[in-house]
C-alpha cells in the first residue's frame, strides 16, 4: 500500500471529522471509502456540465433525465434506526413541553448550527472551485 500525504483546508478537515464521528469510522477507513466511492462513480468529464461555464448548460429536462438515470450511491444511504411508527409513538408518549428548551439555549443551538453550516458551505465552495 502506498502512503500519501494531503494538505487540506481547515473547513474540509472539520467536515471530515464530523463525518468520521457520525459514521464511527477511523480516518483511514473513511478516506479509503471516499476514494473508493469516488473512483467507482461516474467520471467528472461525463457529467452534463461544461468545464467552462461560458457554454450553455443542458436543458432542464436533460438534467432531470440525467439525475433520474443516476443510480443511488450506497455510501450516502443511512439506514433508519427506528420505524416511523416507533418515532410517532415516542413523540406521543413523551410530548414536548414548553420548558423543554429555553430561548437562550435555542439561540445558542441556532448559532452553532449557523457556524457549522458556514463551514459546510465553505467546504462545498472550495470543492466546487468557487472559493
Amino acid at each position: 500500500m502506498t502512503q500519501i500525504t494531503l494538505t487540506l483546508p481547515d473547513a474540509i478537515v472539520a467536515q471530515l471529522e464530523r463525518q468520521i464521528k457520525q459514521r464511527n469510522m477511523s480516518l483511514d477507513d473513511f478516506v479509503l471509502k471516499l476514494f473508493s466511492d469516488a473512483l467507482m462513480a461516474e467520471p467528472v468529464d461525463a457529467l452534463p456540465f461544461p468545464e467552462n461555464h461560458t457554454d450553455s448548460f443542458p436543458s432542464l429536462q436533460a438534467l432531470v433525465s440525467k439525475i433520474k438515470a443516476t443510480p443511488p450511491n450506497p455510501a450516502l444511504i443511512i439506514p433508519p434506526t427506528q420505524t416511523l411508527a416507533a418515532v410517532v409513538t415516542d413523540w406521543q408518549t413523551h410530548p414536548a413541553e414548553e420548558a423543554d428548551i429555553m430561548s437562550a439555549e435555542w439561540d445558542r443551538l441556532w448559532a452553532e448550527f449557523e457556524r457549522e453550516q458556514k463551514i459546510i458551505d465553505q467546504a462545498d465552495a472550495i470543492a466546487e472551485g468557487h472559493a
